[in-house]
């Protein structure tokens, strides 16, 4: 145990959600969970800052930005203050003529620049603020204006005081990179904190408010979640577990021995997928409390059993064949799960089969020599007196109790039927506020948006912006049919090396260009040599590199480019947003029509849906292989086919029940409540099998039931706690298996009614 401490310490501890998403079948599916886990989206941080007038919040996010472009801890960081870019938009500047998407072959004709120069003019005469007065000479043809204005988005953040705020004024807005992965907790957390830091040394007024939105916040939020509930609920249910034991049993001793082989359960399951994955899954960590519903069951039937059998060696060996067959069976049902194509599963399969086989062990080779031998142990009489009635249960009700459980279940399913949950962020732990401000402010920032997008594909960035360039031909017919409004892409931003140099041929040799100026300037008040900075501008770019995209990302436009612009292990993607998708049916009809190899049109939502869907059907299947595999190991457990259909057969009414009831509480089903189903099998298994013992005397079954209405008790406990929890994958596990078991317990009890032994 020391050993497998030591080997834990150090091993990472992942929040990411989509881990409980399937890799994918289909290229599509595998392309949309890809963005989903390491898109670039993955490391952008929105800001907003509440509380004060505009110019407090203007001057709190210009020092912010400031003091945040500072840190190594960001990539970038943008609030619209374009005095704080001065230096990078000089860059810009500088090659305008190679990334205006105008032709250029007009733009420097003789009626092209006398009509440029007229309106420069008026805007003079006009006494009207010149947008870019000091670009006046250098720029007369204001291609610089018209690039910035080609660039804006059908929606962005109102400009006040010269930074980004939301519609209404009351929020400064601000959008970060960070330097690391999305969904690398340390560094983001690293990240959080300095933000959080700087936000209270600039802030202009006490009452200043810090929102954060984005993945990475949604990371270190679903960590400090999972944490919480994770001690609280493994405090809860510890408590309530050992007081109920010492209540059942009387014996301190025994309520600290049956902690034994739950510490050694949460212990080998976290160190097994520790060893085989690289690391652990929060949930699958705050899934190891389960185990406390579970490996408990093991002791139990130990203590119990020495009240007819003092010696702990030998009451091991009485009920070691019983246990031995629920221990297989329950750890058959997980391994079906353990998919190696869905990590977060199979994490939770391998959690649970290393745990429970060493509570098993445990309890089997360690505990009985730890318990002291002693005369006729005394159980609980309140517990001892509930097992003597369920004894006594007359066989008549338990028909009746099958009959109903047989009748409730299509009645049930007819009335409510039950209905799949296919939205991963259901499964989130972020609360509907976290949602729902997430939404507003990427709204008010007017990013791009992920649900209906087009995936670029390359292997180098100039090749996906070469393709991009095709693509939008393609898309501006699109727009043409009314199909979509907009589209956003990197190359809007950045040209591709051999558009720029197609443009740099375009521009005019500086005699013809003189001459053409000369013309165009005659009639107007201007000096000869006014515009000589454009004359000199002109030329310089005919000499100019090409704009590659490590320079582009220095510039403001790099925070558009960069979540649009991306490399994996498989490559460099491309990511085309649409925006204003009048029917998403009619736009994927015409994009089959294309026929594009280099793209592939995601509607996410879309995509995710099947995704799920897929699984659910494959999971479903692989449940029935488990029921099948279990019938086969019980039947060769209990030597006789119809035997473990008579064990099985309460067990599967239980999974049955549990579905409607939870169809009529409204639950939408997810995978998780799949995986609570078959833990309620492997204990409902548990629970069969040990009602279904024949050949004992009263005294020994007696303690059967003792025992089996203790873990009854104890695994509803922990299970009742966890379906209190706020995380809705644990209300899912914790729901479903409380009535799971409810039914289990009722169901076997009824069914070893219905052939009452001799001895009974």
């Amino acid at each position: 145990m020391v050993t497998a401490l030591l080997s834990l310490r150090g091993t990472p501890i992942s929040y990411d959600l989509t881990q409980f998403m399937p890799t994918g079948v289909t290229e599509q599916q595998q392309l949309a969970v890809e963005l989903l886990r390491e898109g670039p989206s993955t490391r952008l941080i929105i800001l907003a800052l509440e509380g004060g007038t505009v110019t407090q919040l203007a001057n709190t996010s210009r020092r912010m930005a400031g003091r945040l472009a500072d840190s190594d801890l960001f990539l970038q960081v943008v609030n619209g203050d374009t005095a704080r870019l001065d230096d990078d938009m000089g860059l810009l500047f500088r090659y305008r003529y190679l990334l205006d998407p105008r032709p250029l072959e007009t733009l420097f004709s003789v009626n092209a620049l006398h009509t440029a120069l007229l309106s420069r003019l008026d805007e003079l005469n006009r006494a009207l603020p010149l947008s870019n007065r000091r670009y006046l000479a250098s720029d007369p043809t204001g291609t610089f204006n018209v690039l910035l204005k080609s660039w804006m988005p059908a929606h962005q953040p109102v400009l006040e005081q010269g930074v980004w705020f939301s519609p209404d004024r009351k929020r400064a807005l601000l959008v970060v990179v960070t330097a690391g992965s999305g969904f690398d907790p340390l560094i983001q957390q690293q990240a959080i904190t300095a933000i959080h830091s700087i936000f209270r040394s600039t802030q202009s007024v006490a009452n200043n408010k810090l929102l954060l939105s984005g993945a990475p916040v949604f990371t270190a939020a679903a960590r400090d979640s999972i944490r919480t509930q994770l001690t609280r609920l493994t405090t809860i249910a510890g408590v309530l577990v050992s007081l109920f034991l010492l209540f059942a049993y009387r014996s301190p001793l025994l309520m600290l021995l049956g902690a034994f082989p739950l510490l050694t359960a949460m212990l080998a399951g976290a160190t097994a997928v520790a060893a085989l994955f690289g690391g652990l899954h929060g949930i699958t960590l705050v899934f190891g409390i389960t185990l406390l519903g579970v490996a408990i069951d093991y002791p139990i039937h130990l203590f119990s059993h020495l009240t007819g059998i003092p010696d702990g060696r030998k009451a091991i060996k009485d009920i070691w064949p019983t246990l031995r067959l629920g221990v297989i069976t329950t750890c058959i049902g997980y391994l079906a799960f353990a998919r190696p194509d869905f990590i977060g599963l199979a994490q939770l399969g391998v959690f649970t089969t290393a745990g429970l086989l060493a509570a098993a062990a445990v309890t089997r080779w360690l505990l009985p020599g730890l318990i002291p031998t002693s005369p006729r142990r005394q159980a609980g009489a309140v517990i001892s007196a509930a097992a003597v009635k369920m004894l006594g249960l007359p066989p008549a009700f338990a028909r009746m109790i099958i009959i109903l459980t047989l009748l409730a279940i299509p009645v049930l399913l007819l009335l409510s039927p039950p209905q799949w949950e296919t939205d991963l962020q259901a499964l989130s732990p972020l609360s509907s506020e976290q949602r729902q401000l997430a939404n507003e402010l990427s709204e008010q920032l007017g990013g791009p948006q992920m649900g209906q997008l087009i995936v670029v594909r390359g292997k180098r960035p100039q090749q996906v912006l070469r393709s991009s360039e095709q693509l939008a031909d393609q898309l501006k017919h699109a727009i043409t049919r009314g199909l979509i409004n907009d589209f956003d892409m990197a190359a809007r931003y950045l040209p591709s090396t051999a558009i720029q140099e197609q443009r740099q041929a375009a521009l005019p040799d500086d005699t013809s260009l003189r001459q053409q100026l000369r013309q165009a300037m005659q009639g107007l008040p201007f000096k000869d040599n006014a515009f000589t900075p454009f004359l000199e501008a002109v030329s310089a770019s005919r000499s100019l590199p090409a704009m590659e995209l490590d320079s582009a990302l220095t510039t403001p436009v790099g925070a558009r480019i960069r979540p649009l612009l991306y490399q994996n292990d498989q490559g460099w993607f491309g990511l085309v947003t649409l925006s204003g998708m009048a029917s998403a049916d009619d736009f994927e009809q015409w994009w089959q029509q294309q026929k594009l190899t280099c793209c592939d049109y995601l509607n996410l939502k879309r995509v995710s849906v099947e995704l799920l869907t897929d699984f659910r059907d494959s999971t479903l299947d692989r449940l029935l292989l488990g029921i099948l595999a279990i019938l086969l190991v019980v039947s060769i457990g209990l030597r006789s086919p119809l035997a473990a259909l008579k064990t099985l057969l309460p067990v599967l009414l239980a999974v049955g029940l549990s579905i409607t009831l939870l169809g009529a509480m409204g639950e939408r089903l997810s995978l998780f409540h799949l995986v609570s189903l078959l833990l309620t099998a492997g204990i409902g298994i548990d629970y069969s099998l040990f009602f279904q013992r024949r050949g004992l005397g009263r005294d020994r079954r007696l303690a059967t039931l003792h025992a089996l209405t203790i873990c009854a008790v104890s695994t509803v406990t922990v299970f009742a706690i966890l379906a209190s929890s706020q995380i809705p994958v644990l209300r899912a596990i914790g729901l479903t298996v409380t009535l799971g078991i409810l039914a289990s317990f009722a169901l076997a009890l009824a069914a070893s009614r219905l052939s009452i032994p001799k001895d009974a």
